[in-house]
């Protein structure tokens, strides 16, 4: 049997689809895996020789790994017709848990402004969001990043303009699990985060939340409806002492990104420090429940634990299985 594996990043090599696809279709193996678990698709129609992958789906095997909580319309619309999708919850918890393990965040400190909120692509409801935050003058209690001001969008409330923590920031060089002194001060003087995920309506969580429960940090996420369920499955708590979650049953991206505003903004003046405190059991529990989740065996699937076998050296955040799933 005749069965290849490929990894979707990187993805930045010039050709480099088009010569998988070449390789698919000159070969025509039984079974493909393809492991892409930092997306939540692959636009796999743009490149060349694209056909060749359709075949495979359609005629053979073709297995995609993706870092999703589970599955959506939009998922599907962009892999082929016949291909099998499998999903990983917890990927990103354990990359999230893996990246950050030597990093530690006491907080330290008064918390003088009520939110952050970290933008660096300029996509669509990052637009909304901001341009709301701006009518409402929430921006004036906040630390804000904004990389990206040349976006066209039309904007109502705010003229977009470079906003940034880190004085060289750049997008050659930023790493997105390393906080610098500058984060560290922009962490330690707000209460909480504001994260618009890179998906307004796919079940997709990144780093961008899961960093913010490894320092013990609330926050309120912008991404697919019902993303807030998918976490209490896997035994995260909500901060409901101070938060009303009525927005994750909302089907609406816009509807459901002004009603996590409203609940943003309803914490804006109190005493953040005794809020702080208020949730702490919670924020304890949640950080624990990311490291039990991070090498739980039992949520990595079985295409994974069978790569590891293969070649334990395939990538860093699946060696952190390697001996649980042999």
């Amino acid at each position: 049997m005749r069965h290849y594996r490929y990894k979707q990043w990187p993805s930045h090599v010039q050709g480099r689809f088009a010569g998988i696809y070449k390789e698919i279709g000159d070969r025509s193996p039984d079974i493909v895996d393809w492991f892409a678990p930092e997306e939540w698709a692959h636009n796999w129609q743009k490149e060349a020789r694209w056909k060749n992958f359709q075949v495979q789906a359609h005629s053979r095997e073709l297995n995609m790994l993706f870092g999703t909580q589970r599955g959506c319309k939009q998922q599907t619309e962009r892999c082929p017709d016949g291909a099998n999708i499998i999903h990983w919850p917890t990927f990103w918890i354990s990359a999230t848990v893996d990246q950050t393990q030597y990093a530690e965040f006491p907080r330290q400190g008064k918390i003088t402004k009520a939110f952050m909120s970290l933008n660096s692509q300029p996509h669509i409801h990052r637009c909304m969001i901001m341009d709301e935050l701006v009518r409402r003058r929430m921006h004036k209690h906040a630390v804000i990043t904004w990389h990206y001001p040349n976006v066209d969008w039309n904007w109502k409330a705010w003229k977009p303009e470079l906003l940034k923590i880190e004085p060289n920031w750049n997008s050659d060089s930023v790493d997105s699990f390393k906080y610098s002194t500058f984060m560290h001060s922009a962490l330690n003087s707000t209460f909480m985060n504001l994260i618009a995920e890179s998906q307004a309506d796919v079940p997709f969580l990144t780093e961008k939340t899961f960093q913010q429960i490894i320092y013990k940090r609330p926050f309120l996420t912008m991404a697919a409806a019902g993303i807030y369920k998918d976490m209490d499955k896997l035994g995260f708590k909500r901060y409901d002492e101070i938060f009303d979650y009525s927005f994750d049953e909302v089907e609406d991206s816009i509807e459901r990104g002004l009603m996590i505003i409203d609940q943003v903004e309803s914490i804006i003046g109190k005493d953040y420090e005794a809020l702080n405190q208020k949730i702490m059991p919670k924020l304890e529990y949640n950080y624990q429940r990311a490291k039990v989740l991070a090498s739980d065996s039992s949520h990595v699937p079985d295409m994974v634990k069978e790569m590891i076998k293969w070649n334990p050296e395939f990538s860093p955040p699946y060696v952190r299985f390697l001996q649980a799933t042999t």
